[in-house]
């Protein structure tokens, strides 16, 4: 077994970065680069991991000053939930 160092760690997930980054279509990314940039308001909506990668991104998205809603996000009331309204992120400006 290889000895955990930083660089082997390093190492091993650079290797699975680049890997799943050769299987982007690039024409498919430029699309959804124009969509997001474009778009007045941004909606993200996911659970468990995705959906912490999901307000990941929304924060990243409110650095750049698009106004971002987060379904389902630990800071939405439970009223909201429950009839359906949209929810602001915690991160947006506009909350």
């Amino acid at each position: 077994m290889a000895e955990l160092t930083f660089k082997t760690i390093y190492s091993s997930i650079m290797h699975r970065i680049n890997g799943a980054s050769e299987n982007i279509d690039e024409e498919s990314f430029q699309y959804l680069v124009k969509q997001i940039w474009a778009a007045p308001r941004v909606f993200i909506c996911g659970a468990g991991r995705s959906g912490m990668i999901g307000e990941m991104f929304g924060m990243r998205l409110v650095h750049i000053r698009k106004v971002v809603y987060i379904v389902g996000a630990s800071t939405t009331r439970s009223e909201e939930r429950r009839v359906g309204k949209e929810c602001r992120s915690r991160w947006s400006p506009y909350h």
